[in-house]
């Protein structure tokens, strides 16, 4: 289990502080796992062929679970992983917003033209309300898309950062 660089305190304090604590707690997490080891896509097509076919053995015996151990992460590979991680992972639940007023979407229509009625100025316009305890987060898809939109310039500057944390000349 590798310690936490203190380098990336400001990152989980800003993390926390824009209210993605989620985020910060999954990159702590992620960063005392270390890295897994992962099998190669090749690998993973044959096994799925060879399931598809029948072709897997039947197993015998005792189940055996071999793992490799988790490489740790450490120094500026922290910092490296960390910028992607947090960037990625922004990006993929961005994705699955997007997805989700798909969904909306879809559903609003089919119920329109079921009934044939739209109620209220908002029919047809998902908005996604969460809540949690007294606070509430309420997302509509142009707030999704802005997000979305800005995902490559907060790359730029989580690179930026991460250069600028590792000593690295910027460039």
């Amino acid at each position: 289990m590798a310690a936490i660089d203190r380098r990336l305190i400001p990152l989980i304090e800003t993390l926390t502080a824009v209210g993605a604590d989620w985020l910060a707690f999954e990159l702590i997490d992620g960063i005392r796992r270390g890295r897994e080891t992962e099998e190669t896509p090749d690998a993973l097509a044959s096994s799925r062929r060879e399931l598809r076919n029948g072709e897997q053995p039947k197993a015998t015996g005792e189940p055996k679970l071999i793992a490799a151990e988790p490489q740790p992460i450490v120094g500026d590979d922290q910092i490296e992983w960390a910028t992607q991680y947090v960037a990625d992972r922004l990006d993929s639940t961005l994705e699955e917003l997007a997805a989700c007023f798909e969904n909306l979407d879809a559903i609003l229509d089919g119920e329109i033209t079921k009934t044939g009625l739209v109620t209220g100025e908002a029919a047809g316009v998902p908005l996604i309300v969460l809540a949690l305890g007294e606070d509430q987060l309420k997302v509509d898809r142009s707030g999704a898309d802005q997000s979305r939109s800005v995902i490559p310039k907060l790359r730029l500057a989580l690179e930026s950062w991460s250069s600028q944390v590792r000593g690295q000349t910027q460039i």
